[in-house]
């Protein structure tokens, strides 16, 4: 967390220190670099889905497998919602991040789309043809972002589908190329170079 030229707040900065250490600064405040938010989403993720697969062999089909996790997506935008009405409703993008957009149970569906999108691999599946897939995700997603100033008045939209939607293009984005879609764009030097770093870039973008 320490970054040349940028000032962090130095108040109670040890017990902020701790809780980042403990991977809890998607519940609590990420005030030190806001963007490790995401790193106590994923830490999270990684203690629980070792666990989950421990239990995956109860479930004797690999529909049921598949079905878990597809409930679990089809779940987290009804948490979302939860939070939004237990904070009354929000209005400021600060308010709405800190109450249904950083906290691990609030955006569960990119991280188990990615686990059906493995389990396909693994199994062979193609449920969907990989060349259209990546292409339709791509228009979706430029779509979306040519079509509104995203967050500029937060509603219920933005709490239960847009994520939802975000997460199943880019879902489609890598489902493509997962499953043998190649792409001359996707396949160059300089793409590989900042696909390699972007995590890294995001981490330190702030700063």
């Amino acid at each position: 967390g320490l970054f040349p030229f940028y000032n962090i707040d130095t108040d109670n900065l040890g017990w902020r220190t701790a809780y980042h250490l403990l991977f809890m600064q998607d519940y609590l405040d990420p005030d030190i670099n806001t963007v490790f938010w995401s790193l106590g989403v994923e830490e999270k993720f990684y203690f629980l889905i070792p666990l989950m697969f421990l239990a995956l062999p109860f479930l004797k089909r690999d529909k049921a497998k598949s079905g878990l996790f597809i409930g679990i997506i089809l779940i987290t935008p009804f948490l979302r919602w939860l939070s939004y009405e237990a904070a009354g409703g929000v209005e400021a993008y600060y308010d709405f991040f800190r109450t249904v957009r950083a906290p691990f149970h609030c955006c569960l569906e990119p991280l188990f789309l990615g686990v059906l999108i493995a389990q396909c691999e693994k199994k062979g599946w193609k449920p969907f043809c990989p060349k259209w897939t990546l292409r339709l995700s791509a228009l979706a997603l430029f779509a979306m972002m040519a079509s509104h100033e995203m967050m500029d008045v937060i509603g219920l939209y933005d709490v239960i589908v847009q994520p939802l939607l975000i997460s199943l293009i880019m879902a489609g984005l890598v489902y493509g190329v997962v499953m043998g879609e190649r792409s001359r764009f996707l396949e160059n030097k300089c793409g590989d170079f900042f696909a390699r770093i972007s995590y890294s870039l995001y981490l330190l973008h702030w700063p």
